[in-house]
């Protein structure tokens, strides 16, 4: 399978010396590769029902790139061939985590927060993992999160049979809670998918943002998936409040906002996030 990208690869790095797969790519082949030139990341999906995701991840990158706070890898090329998609970038070693590296990166992903945009959603669908996201724009808030985000995932898990109907909220109740319960922030750029692994600290003790799921909406969004997981410390949460501070109902936002995540981590892996799925949806949605 490899065979189909080692060509394009070479034109980049130069002739292949090794190449070593990668874990944590839960819908992509990963691998390091280093050529005579330079190391590269390589990306591979071959899955028809994911066509365009790497492309998406390329469009994503970018647009957090063109923030100019934190950086991002620097894409090399990508590619659509018959036999898959290609995703080829700047191989960046990882380093060791500190408190002032994780203190430096709750800075900048302040800063980012700060650079709002004029609507919600983007100009680009994209994915969450394996799933696809919704990203037409809106300048309502409560409206673009309530149907482009609680409600898709609603009805999927309803449709396969992992969450009971009576969870399925219409239209318009669930949008009429989600502004009352939201309110009408600024639209900021964000990763989308900020989990521990979705993140690595360079050799010179920089951050890095890697596979965002980008669009603009409320900043606590990202927030809210660093803390569902864990891994980026309490020096991390303190500089980012430094620079914007929470506000009034930040916890009660946080597990809304979560309930996103949740939402797609059952529908892609099962029953396991059901009981935190139905804690959220009855204490808020009910």
């Amino acid at each position: 399978m490899q065979e189909f990208w080692k060509t394009a690869v070479e034109q980049e790095a130069g002739k292949i010396k090794t190449i070593t797969p990668l874990g944590g790519g839960d819908t992509s082949a990963v691998y390091r590769v280093e050529g005579k030139q330079k190391t590269v990341l390589v990306k591979t999906n071959a899955a028809i029902q994911l066509k365009g995701l790497l492309a998406a991840e390329h469009q994503g990158l970018v647009a957090l790139k063109s923030t100019a706070v934190i950086p991002t890898p620097t894409v090399y090329f990508h590619r659509d061939t018959p036999q898959g998609e290609l995703l080829v970038m700047e191989y960046i070693p990882n380093g060791p985590s500190s408190a002032a590296a994780l203190r430096l990166f709750g800075q900048q992903l302040a800063k980012m927060h700060q650079q709002y945009g004029a609507e919600h959603g983007w100009r680009h669908d994209n994915y969450i993992g394996q799933l696809k996201q919704y990203n037409t724009p809106d300048e309502r808030w409560p409206v673009f999160y309530a149907h482009q985000r609680l409600l898709p995932q609603l009805k999927l898990a309803v449709d396969k049979g992992l969450l009971p109907p009576r969870h399925l909220l219409n239209e318009d109740k669930l949008g009429k809670r989600c502004e009352e319960l939201l309110g009408f922030p600024k639209p900021s750029p964000l990763h989308g998918d900020l989990w521990n692994g979705n993140y690595l600290i360079s050799q010179s003790g920089q951050a890095f943002l890697i596979d965002p799921s980008f669009y603009y909406g409320h900043a606590e969004v990202d927030l809210a998936m660093t803390r569902l997981f864990g891994g980026f410390g309490d020096q991390f949460y303190a500089a980012y409040d430094e620079i914007m501070p929470s506000t009034a109902g930040a916890n009660e936002r946080c597990e809304i906002y979560q309930l996103y995540y949740l939402l797609v981590h059952l529908n892609m892996f099962g029953v396991a996030y059901l009981a935190q799925v139905q804690r959220i949806l009855q204490r808020y949605f009910t």
